[in-house]
């Protein structure tokens, strides 16, 4: 299968970065970041980091964090106190069952998550949590949704394969409330930008529903 040419991005410019990915860390001590002010990449992969070991002020210094990494580990719950300046939260790999209310909506400029791997539900998924305006890669593969989650019009990838979904309807995923048969030639500003969608390994069965095709008039492959 061909691979997208939309991927997440590598830090250019020779910016700060802590890389501390396979090793045994289960805790992480008060303050440590605290002084890391131009740190662009906190690397915590492929460790023990549970749910106890972050704390309101974990992440407290790093203003201007754009990647953080904290997959593979044994997380059930949604990381606190992120750093708003994030582009890119890697989460894959762990248990995370749930996402708080709103959770994404104090990250203005957050363009890719990573989410494959988890547990997560339709029920541990309130509505709208991914329909963030910047968000343009998103990946919640291998996972237990039952429900094509709501989107913004600016996103471009989905993976949503491996999960439990049975049925899709194109025209209430639509976003922004779009007709799906509404005719977008004189408002290209609300045309979704949609252009890859993964939704193999579920409950779903050829051919691509109409009203899909029809809403994401930009899509350039879906696998099913």
């Amino acid at each position: 299968m061909e691979r997208p040419a939309l991927e997440e991005t590598t830090l250019e410019g020779g910016g700060e970065q802590l890389r501390l990915s396979q090793n045994h860390i289960s805790r992480i001590p008060p303050g440590v970041f605290s002084k890391l002010e131009n740190l662009l990449l906190l690397d915590l992969q492929h460790n023990r980091l549970s749910d106890g070991v972050f704390k309101p002020d974990t992440f407290q210094g790093l203003k201007n964090l754009m990647q953080l990494n904290l997959a593979h580990n044994i997380l059930r719950k949604m990381p606190p106190r992120v750093p708003t300046a994030i582009h890119q939260l890697y989460l894959d790999s762990n248990k995370i069952e749930t996402i708080p209310n709103g959770y994404f909506k104090s990250f203005p400029n957050l363009a890719f998550i990573r989410l494959n791997y988890n547990k997560l539900t339709d029920r541990g998924l309130p509505k709208n949590s991914f329909n963030i305006s910047n968000l343009l890669v998103l990946h919640l593969s291998h996972n237990r949704i039952s429900s094509v989650p709501a989107i913004n019009n600016r996103l471009e990838h989905l993976y949503l394969n491996n999960n439990s979904i049975e049925k899709i309807n194109g025209t209430q995923i639509c976003p922004n409330n779009l007709v799906a048969f509404h005719d977008f030639s004189s408002d290209l500003e609300n045309v979704p930008h949609l252009r890859y969608l993964r939704l193999d390994g579920n409950y779903l069965k050829p051919p691509i529903p109409l009203d899909l095709m029809m809403c994401f008039r930009l899509l350039q492959s879906v696998v099913i």
